[in-house]
């Protein structure tokens, strides 16, 4: 039979571990939920944007790849940094790029300029591989 203090010791690294196992199933679920709402939020308003952009302008092109890289590259921006609820709600009432544009006010500044930079670079991929 094991000392009293051995067994002291195993109950509270057994609770230890439970906890850290709670913690992390709490954490990915979390996450999982803010990625579900990222992405709720930035494709409806992505869809209202290019939808109206057709609308008023028959010559928009816009192509649907396009879209797609810019709908990720938001979406990642709000995972990676935890978007505020302003910004999200202000997303959810995009109607148009200067909408989108004005709602970057709401960042901090390290976050806007990481999602400028990530757009910049995807656009300039797009053009230099003719896309």
């Amino acid at each position: 039979m094991a000392p009293p203090e051995v067994a002291v010791l195993a109950s509270a690294l057994m609770k230890l571990v439970l906890l850290l196992c709670a913690i992390a199933l709490g954490c990915g679920a979390k996450e999982s939920k803010g990625a579900a709402k990222c992405q709720a939020v930035v494709q409806p308003a992505e869809d209202r944007i290019n939808a109206k952009e057709r609308a008023s302008d028959p010559s928009y092109a816009v192509t649907s790849e396009t879209m797609a890289t810019i709908d990720n590259i938001l979406i990642e921006s709000c995972k990676r940094d935890g978007w505020s609820e302003k910004m999200i709600a202000c997303v959810e009432a995009v109607n148009d790029d200067d909408a989108m544009f004005k709602c970057l006010k709401n960042l901090n500044p390290d976050q806007e300029s990481a999602l400028r930079k990530s757009l910049i670079e995807a656009l300039l991929q797009k053009r230099a591989a003719g896309k």
